[in-house]
């Protein structure tokens, strides 16, 4: 590891663009995406990650960067404290003494080298015949030293230690509620395993959340419904029932009514990309009816819940939480439906060899205590 190496790093992560910091540090960009490479290959670590804006320092280079910093303020000191000694006596003498100190003046020599060389030291050492002499200047400039050493340690150290370790930053869609994600214990356990693994979270309906996948604006999703297709690597999480659930004034109206007739009364919809929009357009449709018209339009299952509770319409509710509210309430649950269908973790299936998204599919898996038996119903449900 060089220190023109450390210094073309610090130039490209505060510039965060290879022309602007090969132009600082007067190289071409070649050399100093060499010089980039070279370090990386050295302490086995990604420094940076391309954006559409330039260079971005990935979490183990922002950590590194603080390193190389204190390693290149040390080689600074080094050439300031050089500069100050330039012109100047400094250095240790080994002077030779014979006889008493009042035949050799050597007081009046010392107060003498004291007050007009302040960094010459004199070792006296007695004896009956001439003394050797050696001059050895510089040990200041040696602490120096030492000390760019020790920082350059601290760089190859710090690097070392984050060798196969998991840092960065994912963004992560959401679906439902943190509670039916198991957000808490997923994050819990990130921050336990990989202190160095960020999660963004992103909440969105469910259909919204698997196009962030494909798009690339997510990195990774939970998602309900009927298994993705091939493009996608998807962790089957759970199974999941939906309820028709109405409010509770309309006990009477729901009470032993038909298909039709439920097809016939107020809804609460959702956006067409939402995973609700098809299950329910599947649900009637199996029985060769128009799909229900909604009364009004929300796009989050909490909300979508709540309107359900204030009187505005009927719509699709999650089993544990129609029975929750059916227990206190606050709506009536039409029996004649119940909608299978599953929970997912998913990812674009080309991705699942990158270490950080392999990390976070073993931090989905450990968090759902995922098993064979626990696949095999939620695949039996999806595909029933």
């Amino acid at each position: 590891m060089e220190l023109y190496q450390l210094k073309t790093f610090a130039a490209v992560a505060e510039e965060r663009h290879l022309t602007r910091a090969a132009e600082r540090v007067h190289l071409s960009q070649p050399a100093v995406s060499g010089h980039i490479k070279a370090l990386e290959t050295e302490l086995g670590v990604r420094l940076f990650e391309r954006s559409s804006t330039g260079m971005e320092l990935t979490a183990a280079g922002g950590e590194l960067l603080e390193h190389a910093r204190r390693v290149l303020l040390a080689a600074d000191d080094v050439k300031r404290a050089a500069q100050q000694m330039q012109g100047d006596i400094a250095g240790m003498l080994r002077v030779g003494t014979v006889a008493d100190p009042e035949s050799n003046r050597l007081g009046e020599l010392l107060a003498l080298a004291r007050d007009t060389h302040p960094r010459l030291k004199l070792e006296l050492h007695h004896a009956m015949s001439g003394a050797a002499l050696a001059g050895v200047q510089g040990g200041e400039l040696l602490e120096h030293a030492r000390r760019v050493l020790l920082a350059a340690d601290d760089v190859k150290r710090a690097a070392q230690q984050m060798q196969g370790d998991i840092a960065g930053m994912l963004r992560v869609g959401t679906v439902a509620d943190p509670e039916s994600n198991r957000l808490g214990e997923l994050l819990a356990l990130a921050r336990d395993t990989h202190p160095r693994l960020k999660l963004e979270l992103h909440h969105a309906m469910s259909g919204a959340a698997l196009a962030g996948v494909q798009g690339g604006e997510l990195d990774a999703s939970f998602f309900f419904g009927d298994a993705p297709g091939a493009e996608f690597f998807a962790l089957p999480l759970r199974r999941l029932i939906y309820r028709v659930a109405a409010p509770v004034a309309w006990a009477d109206r729901v009470d032993g009514a038909q298909w039709d007739e439920i097809s016939g009364l107020p809804w609460i919809g959702t956006p067409d990309i939402s995973t609700h929009t098809r299950l329910v357009s599947d649900l009637f449709a199996q029985r060769s009816l128009p799909p229900p018209k909604a009364a009004v339009q929300a796009d989050d299952e909490g909300v979508v819940t709540a309107l359900v509770v204030s009187g505005l319409g009927l719509a699709l509710v999650r089993d544990d939480v129609a029975r929750r509210l059916e227990r206190t309430g606050d709506v009536v649950i039409w029996t004649r439906a119940a909608i299978d269908t599953a929970l997912w973790f998913v990812c674009l299936s080309a991705r699942i060899e990158e270490p950080i998204i392999g990390a976070l599919l073993d931090l989905a898996r450990k968090t759902w205590n995922l098993d064979a038996t626990t696949v095999d119903e939620v695949l039996e449900a999806t595909s029933a």
